[in-house]
């Protein structure tokens, strides 16, 4: 019988280097043996990336409830086409945000209610959860400082306070969730952040990953 294959999630406020950090990891789990898929919410998968689009680029305005439902919807197609079936063939998948980020955006800085949301995640994901999230928190005011000069789509252009308030939520998530959470400080350089994600990973999944060279 194969061995399922570990979930990991890279999650954390706009600017904290989620995905750089989550390219990272996934060269330190390949060099160390390990078969990885790199894939990301929402939007990893044909279907997603036309919710995507909707929700990060639409014209509609979306209420956090509807904004909720097409994030969720997106997840329950890519648990059970890409997430699932890769871990249960023993393969480790490294996601770029998961349910912690509806959580965060919708639930606690939307108002909707984080356990509105965990009910909709729990049907979307038929209660898959990552055995380790890692939460890069930064505050927003240095993360989009990272960003200057891209261009912003529809959640990063909300106001300054809704991004304080989606830093706390996802603090929050990581508090009411230590079994599978850890918050990493993610305001150091791309090495040190590495080192620390690196090393929270050997320590909480008892692997054996090697920091790479940067």
């Amino acid at each position: 019988m194969t061995e399922k294959g570990l979930f990991i999630v890279l999650d954390g406020p706009e600017g904290c280097g989620k995905t750089t950090q989550s390219n990272l990891l996934v060269e330190a789990l390949q060099l160390s043996g390990f078969r990885v898929s790199k894939t990301f919410q929402p939007g990893g998968t044909e279907l997603g990336s036309q919710v995507r689009h909707e929700l990060l680029h639409g014209s509609h305005d979306l209420t956090p409830g509807q904004e909720a439902i097409y994030f969720t919807f997106d997840r329950a197609l890519h648990i059970v086409t890409v997430v699932k079936p890769a871990i249960d063939s023993g393969i480790t998948v490294v996601c770029d945000r998961f349910a912690s980020a509806t959580s965060a955006y919708q639930g606690y800085a939307g108002g909707l209610g984080t356990s509105t949301v965990e009910w909709l995640t729990d049907l979307a994901t038929d209660g898959l959860l990552p055995n380790l999230l890692l939460v890069l928190d930064i505050d927003p005011a240095i993360g989009f400082l990272r960003k200057k000069g891209d261009t912003l789509d529809r959640i990063e252009r909300k106001p300054t306070d809704f991004h304080q308030m989606v830093r706390q939520g996802f603090l929050y998530y990581a508090e009411q969730h230590p079994d599978f959470s850890e918050v990493i400080a993610a305001d150091g350089t791309l090495a040190e952040v590495h080192d620390r994600v690196t090393q929270v990973a050997n320590e909480r999944l008892n692997l054996n990953l090697s920091v790479l060279g940067l």
